[in-house]
């Protein structure tokens, strides 16, 4: 089977396409970071990954996809940064809508049957009913929020074309390789500061909620979601609200550090408190999140450990 992954050489990506080629997919990988960042990976050089460095809304993408003809599209690539995108929108609209319909209509010319879209708890905005679940209305406060609603809109029209498409909703994604030295999730950035004994800020008073869910539940979730015969949008994430205070103790207490957090006046936070349901996924593919909170978070610190320039 040919499997296309955009966004294949960023943190959830690679963690992907690992999974993918031990099973003996052909796998292409677009993504706009240089070659050398993506085959960093040796084990991708020996198993023939194809990597075309390209940004999706590059018009050489509508070509290389037709070429390669994949029958599996894993859509993950996109502007993330949810706070960034209130300062600059158009950047965001343009990447997340321009370049995700450039790669549906490639797909769909290149006879894809199958469409698995990297979506996001953001579409649900803030709400005192949790955990969220896929019924809930969706109610996007952010620009990345929005962008990402509107590629689940736009992911439906191509039903009418035969291909079978998966919507799904990450809660926030942590794990091995994640970036701790930008806006790419507190486990992260929480992690490289006490391993490096650097001072950490909160914000908000730590009292904001997230649902924090292990990167290899993900692709677990992807994977199973693309052999499921039937379209829909689905949540995955743990059902299980953790305060950024209370992720703070937790990771100083593994990482042992005697790291004392600073408080800074609140920053705006569009949603204050987030968990999704994902009893949805387990009814129709048997989907689980199986990691634990201290598990993960204690595989991603032994991670960072060893990968002090987090390189995966």
């Amino acid at each position: 089977m040919k499997i296309l992954v955009t966004g294949g050489a960023g943190f959830i990506g690679k963690h992907l396409v690992r999974s993918l080629i031990h099973q003996g997919y052909e796998i292409l990988v677009i993504d706009r970071k240089p070659a050398d960042h993506f085959f960093s990976t040796t084990e991708f050089v020996t198993a023939g990954v194809q990597y075309l460095s390209y940004d999706i809304r590059n018009k050489a993408c509508d070509s290389a996809i037709l070429n390669f003809a994949p029958e599996t599209v894993y859509h993950l690539a996109a502007d993330i940064l949810d706070r960034a995108s209130e300062l600059d929108p158009i950047s965001t609209a343009d990447q997340n809508i321009l370049g995700t319909l450039r790669i549906f209509e490639a797909a769909k010319h290149a006879g894809a049957k199958t469409f698995v879209f990297a979506s996001s708890s953001a579409v649900y905005g803030s709400s005192h009913i949790l955990p969220y679940q896929e019924t809930h209305l969706p109610n996007p406060l952010t620009p990345y929020g929005i962008t990402k609603l509107c590629g689940e809109f736009f992911l439906n029209r191509y039903r009418r074309f035969g291909i079978t498409t998966h919507a799904l909703r990450f809660a926030n994604v942590y794990g091995p390789g994640q970036d701790g030295s930008a806006e790419s999730g507190a486990v992260a950035i929480f992690t490289h500061l006490l391993l490096n004994n650097q001072p950490v800020l909160i914000y908000n008073n730590g009292l904001t909620t997230r649902d924090y869910v292990y990167v290899k539940d993900i692709v677990a979730g992807l994977i199973k979601a693309s052999a499921h015969s039937e379209s829909g949008v689905w949540n995955l994430g743990t059902g299980i609200e953790t305060t950024t205070i209370d992720l703070f103790r937790q990771l100083r207490s593994l990482t042992q550090s005697a790291i004392d957090p600073t408080f800074a006046p609140s920053i705006m936070d569009a949603v204050k408190r987030s968990c999704l349901d994902s009893h949805s996924a387990t009814t129709a593919f048997a989907w689980a999140p199986t990691t634990s909170l201290e598990t993960g978070l204690t595989a991603t610190i032994d991670w960072y450990r060893q990968n002090p320039k987090n390189s995966l």
